[in-house]
């Protein structure tokens, strides 16, 4: 690695760790909330540093080049998402509840997943992506990892959150389109979450200390 490159690495190191102390050391509530916020000014302060332009973060999308791909993607995914639902909850597809749960999330989702898509895609992926010589891939992969750290120790949780972030990644990076890759997570998270993740765990969206209470 270059210089740079290792500033960037040490950077994104940085981040990460304000938000994995911000979610295992703080005290849940004021504290947590205190410490994502500094955290995310950091990020603001490195976006005006490095000139990030509105392109950089994919707000003002270089093209939509990748809406086919994408819409394969989630389709493909939907389907394998429902073909698991049925073998860890047989009879699932006729529990009309859950669908409707589905589709009422996915609205309200929405802007909290252009907001985490904005973090891991505007700050993470574009980092990761410089760092690594420009290589797609590389950036992918490794922000897809961060996405799902943060989520530890929730297994299911990681296991989501790579895939999504694998894939939200690699088309954010072809397109630098946030709105791809927000419409990517507010349709297969809440199918995660309802489909798979409320079948198998009582405790299913926590993550940290809070997961084993």
């Amino acid at each position: 690695l270059m210089k740079n490159d290792r500033g960037l690495v040490g950077e994104v190191v940085i981040v990460f760790n304000l938000f994995m102390i911000s979610i295992w050391v703080l005290p849940q509530g004021f504290g947590q909330c205190v410490g994502s916020l500094l955290t995310l000014a950091i990020i603001f302060i490195s976006w005006r540093c490095r000139k990030d332009t509105l392109t950089d973060l994919g707000i003002q999308p270089k093209d939509f080049c990748q809406t086919k791909p994408i819409f394969v993607f989630i389709s493909v995914s939907f389907v394998v998402i429902v073909l698991l639902a049925t073998v860890v909850n047989p009879g699932i597809e006729k529990q009309s509840e859950i669908w409707l749960r589905i589709r009422g999330a996915i609205g309200g989702y929405i802007v909290w997943a252009f907001f985490q898509q904005l973090v891991f895609q505007g700050y993470f992926a574009n980092r990761l992506y410089k760092a690594s010589g420009n290589r797609i891939w590389p950036a992918a992969i490794t922000s897809a990892a961060v996405f799902s750290l943060i989520h530890f120790p929730n297994p299911l949780l990681m296991i989501g959150t790579f895939y999504l972030g694998i894939g939200a990644s690699y088309f954010f990076l072809k397109s630098r389109n946030l709105y791809l890759a927000t419409l990517t997570q507010a349709i297969l998270a809440p199918c995660w979450k309802w489909l798979i993740l409320k079948a198998l765990s009582t405790n299913a969206m926590r993550v940290g200390p809070g997961f084993w209470q």
